[in-house]
């Protein structure tokens, strides 16, 4: 059976991606094709260095890694550890009882190591908890990297305690100057406002004449308009009945009607454009114009020919011969003789 090129190419893509992932997860120590027993470990704190791949040993042999850390959802002073055992003689035979503490090596790796309890026969179920707990050295540690942030804080206290007895004594001299000061400037304010009314009242006072006047003055404006009443009444009225007959008015039949009719006349011109009807042809088509121009030349010849020789088309017999010719009867002269004198 023959293989195509595209099948061995999406063969080789499924083994290289399988091949990356498999090799990222052996650095980071996870064996994909082992079964994972997980446990859970619980510390009121955890050091700088325990993170996600930090390894888990048991007597010295690694058997897993921390899978993950986190705050405990129900009480957030603790730290949760998530521990997956890969080693396959371990796992689902973690007694109760056992420890799972933080130690420290030498270089500054922070692992964990398991110390299982002989006293019981009962194990931990996969997803259980075990008893954590960190080394004492590494507890030593913490605690010498926790009091360098002690001491800042008791320093930062001091501090605190510094400036509020700053700003106590400002608020004794500065602020109740500045409260003094600032009542003066509103004694002064209220002063001015006092001021203000005199000259207000004033001001009334001596235009109370003219305000009289005014009042009278717009007494007489709503006088004339009592007066008028009746006749803006009027007014309204055949206002109102201008605008019930322009409202009764079909003004929707004649817009219609006149829609019609632009509509028609623009189909009209349309067709005239497009050289429809008689009046397009004449329009577009010039052989009229040139037929009645050819037409016009011969008939001018014919009356210039029939002027200069009128022998040719009349014919007179004086002794009663025979005429030749066209015979012509005396209206058909009299209408020739007007044909012949319009023409010179």
């Amino acid at each position: 059976m023959k293989v195509s090129k595209e099948f061995k190419t999406g063969l080789v893509v499924v083994i290289a991606i399988t091949t990356l992932v498999v090799g990222i997860n052996f650095l980071k120590g996870i064996n994909v094709f082992a079964s994972e027993f997980t446990v859970y470990a619980e510390y009121d704190v955890v050091s700088k260095g325990l993170n996600t791949s930090s390894p888990v040993y048991y007597r010295g042999l690694r058997v897993g890694q921390v899978r993950s850390t986190k705050y405990n959802p129900d009480d957030p002073s603790k730290v949760i550890v998530e521990i997956g055992i890969t080693h396959p003689e371990l796992a689902e035979r973690i007694p109760e009882g056992s420890v799972a503490r933080i130690t420290s090596s030498l270089l500054g790796e922070v692992s964990i190591d398991l110390e299982l309890s002989d006293t019981t026969s009962n194990f931990i179920d996969n997803g259980g908890y075990i008893r954590g707990e960190i080394d004492p050295s590494l507890a030593e540690a913490l605690d010498k990297e926790l009091a360098p942030v002690k001491r800042k804080l008791e320093n930062l206290m001091g501090s605190i305690d510094d400036i509020v007895v700053s700003i106590g004594s400002f608020w004794d001299t500065s602020a109740a100057y500045t409260i003094d000061e600032s009542l003066y400037e509103v004694k002064a304010a209220i002063s001015k406002f006092s001021m203000t009314a005199t000259k207000i009242n004033l001001l009334i006072d001596n235009e109370t004449e003219r305000l009289g006047r005014i009042l009278s003055n717009v007494e007489s404006i709503t006088s004339n308009l009592k007066s008028s009443n009746a006749k803006i009444t009027a007014i309204i009225s055949n206002v109102e009945g201008l605008t019930d007959s322009l409202v009764k008015s079909d003004f929707k039949l004649v817009i219609k009607e006149a829609k019609n009719t632009l509509t028609h006349v623009s189909a009209v011109l349309k067709d005239i454009k497009d050289g429809n009807g008689t009046i397009g042809k004449l329009i577009h088509d010039d052989s009229l114009y040139t037929e009645l121009i050819i037409t016009n030349k011969r008939l001018q010849n014919l009356v210039d020919d029939l002027q200069a020789h009128p022998e040719r088309y009349i014919h007179f017999s004086v002794f009663g011969k025979k005429a030749k010719g066209v015979q012509l009867s005396p209206a058909d002269e009299k209408k020739l003789r007007i044909i012949l004198d319009t023409t010179r």
